[in-house]
């Protein structure tokens, strides 16, 4: 199962989010990996990896089992021209993950997630950044 995919697939899913971010190479730009391409203009988003994934599980397997994920998810773009603009992304970005049940392909389960931000993200002097945090709990049914 790739927790990425699922990820970058729902906000390019997102015909909103793809109307106030760039393209790159005919998609809406949103990257799975870090760093992002050269060409990459922004605005874009970024999220490269889970920070943390904890299984959970029992002994009696008719409780249940799956997995906590918790993954940051970046917006930016250019500063400070760009300020009104990445908090728009960043709370679509909130409203197309929190408190929402998503089907990753190649899991059994759904997500049930919940999104804490936008916060500021770290950045230099030529781009400003949000960050938001998303927790997905995958069950197994």
């Amino acid at each position: 199962m790739d927790m990425g995919a699922a990820f970058v697939d729902a906000m390019k899913a997102d015909t909103a989010l793809a109307g106030i971010i760039t393209t790159f190479r005919g998609s809406p730009a949103v990257f799975g990996q870090s760093p992002v391409p050269r060409r990459a203009q922004r605005p874009y988003i970024v999220t490269a990896t889970n920070i943390s994934d904890i299984p959970f599980d029992t002994l009696d397997p008719a409780d249940g089992f799956g997995r906590d994920i918790r993954r940051d998810i970046f917006v930016y773009d250019d500063h400070p021209a760009g300020l009104v603009r990445v908090e728009q992304i960043a709370e679509r970005v909130r409203t197309i993950f929190h408190r929402q049940r998503i089907a990753p392909t190649g899991w059994r389960g759904v997500f049930t997630t919940v999104v804490s931000g936008p916060l500021p993200a770290p950045t230099d002097d030529s781009i400003i950044g949000r960050v938001l945090t998303v927790r997905a709990v995958i069950t197994e049914t």
